[in-house]
């Protein structure tokens, strides 16, 4: 919305909020004076969580009063707001935290059950068994078992695959294996003490290159003996 737009408005905003505001701190000024029964509130938070709870007339004195705020937004600054917030995050240092993006041209109001959120999600994308587990999860709460069987099979397998790995990098850092997974101790010496056979050189004699008696035999012209 432009300036242009909101000047229009706001004093129509002004009037509404002064009138919400007023009518709200009357009704909890009555409520609270003990006139009323104990009233019992139930509904859903600001996290789509569902609450029930009994208010006494007690727990509202003293408070601060009500405050009321309304802001003019139309769908096409929701566009606006989101480039905004993107390019004050952007860049090896952003200019803007994500906190005080999320609170101001967003309007998000609780800032850290929304960073939880997202860290959760970064997490279940980041990691196979976190998104195996919480597909499960999701499938069990649908009451379809067939899919909730594959996930958990899903699950199995990437916990086995990590915990592979995990043998692999503690076997790297003892020395056992390479980091190619080859043995890290080397080639294995010969029988008394001589170099390896991937070492010998060449015309060496190795078992694996004897010939036998027939070949021998077969080998050049045999001296003959007459006597």
């Amino acid at each position: 919305m432009n300036t242009t737009q909101l000047s229009q408005l706001r004093p129509r905003l002004d009037a509404v909020e002064r009138l919400l505001t007023s009518g709200a701190n009357l009704l909890v000024d009555m409520y609270a004076s003990g006139a009323f029964e104990a009233m019992e509130v139930n509904g859903f938070t600001e996290n789509k969580e569902w609450f029930s709870a009994t208010i006494e007339p007690e727990r509202l004195r003293n408070l601060p009063p009500i405050t009321i705020e309304l802001v003019a937004q139309l769908p096409q600054d929701d566009i606006a707001k989101l480039q905004f917030a993107q390019m004050g995050r952007d860049g090896v240092v952003p200019l803007l935290s994500d906190a005080w993006l999320r609170e101001n041209p967003l309007g998000i109001r609780d800032e850290k059950a929304e960073s939880d959120r997202v860290y959760r999600q970064m997490a279940e994308r980041g990691s196979q068994a976190a998104l195996s587990l919480t597909m499960m999860e999701a499938a069990e709460a649908r009451d379809d078992q067939a899919l909730a069987q594959t996930h958990f099979v899903d699950l199995i397998i990437a916990r086995m695959r990590q915990e592979f790995e995990l043998a692999i990098m503690q076997a790297q850092s003892q020395g056992l294996i390479g980091p190619g997974g080859a043995g890290g101790g080397g080639a294995a010496p010969t029988e008394g003490g001589g170099e390896p056979r991937g070492n010998e050189p060449r015309g060496g004699s190795t078992l694996g290159n004897r010939a036998t008696p027939d070949q021998r035999e077969s080998d050049g012209p045999r001296l003959r003996n007459d006597t």
